[in-house]
């Protein structure tokens, strides 16, 4: 699982899509302190709520490339027929996924603490609003992980996950908007 967990985490920073993701994420985090911060509200809950969408959008980038590389080289036969477990495979590319995506908390935890600096936060909300992303991510990074399994193709992969992921993030407000009343609750 170590092995695989290397091998996917250096993938990440041998192509440009990891340093896009972590900028991208770094850029929409930063733009929401300083918004934040100039508006005079020091609520850092509502900039890890801004971050949910970023979220949404970063994991297909993420994921895309997860299995579906591995099929399309014809690699996923040889990590197969070798001597490691099925299991070991998926969560050395599932925990290589969640680090990339851990690391994007890295200004956000520095953020916090330099605001934390001028005005009194409370920190179990913004600790238990990061866990909650964390939590959130893990379950999309397995959601890309499934959809990239199905196909052999990175951008059909990105797409139908970013579309399984409005979906179900946004489930409860289509639900509603139906106006059904058995699927509204």
């Amino acid at each position: 699982m170590l092995a695989i967990f290397k091998r996917e985490f250096k993938a990440y920073f041998s192509t440009p899509i990891g340093y896009i993701v972590l900028a991208a994420f770094y850029f929409f985090t930063g733009l929401y302190f300083s918004v934040m911060y100039a508006s005079g509200i020091p609520q850092v809950e509502m900039v890890v709520s801004e971050m949910l969408t970023v979220t949404i959008f970063i994991m297909p980038i993420i994921t895309m490339r997860l299995m579906s590389e591995d099929r399309r080289q014809k690699v996923d036969q040889a990590l197969f027929t070798a001597p490691v477990k099925l299991i070991s495979i998926v969560l050395g590319k599932f925990f290589a996924a969640l680090s990339v995506f851990a690391l994007g908390f890295v200004p956000t935890i520095i953020f916090e603490i330099i605001v934390m600096s001028y005005v009194s936060v409370n920190v179990l909300t913004f600790l238990y609003s990061l866990l909650g992303i964390l939590l959130l991510g893990s379950t999309l990074i397995a959601i890309g992980m499934f959809i990239s399994s199905l196909t052999e193709s990175s951008v059909v992969s990105a797409i139908l996950t970013l579309v399984i992921n409005i979906l179900v993030l946004y489930m409860s407000n289509f639900a509603q908007m139906i106006g059904v009343e058995w699927i509204a609750t």
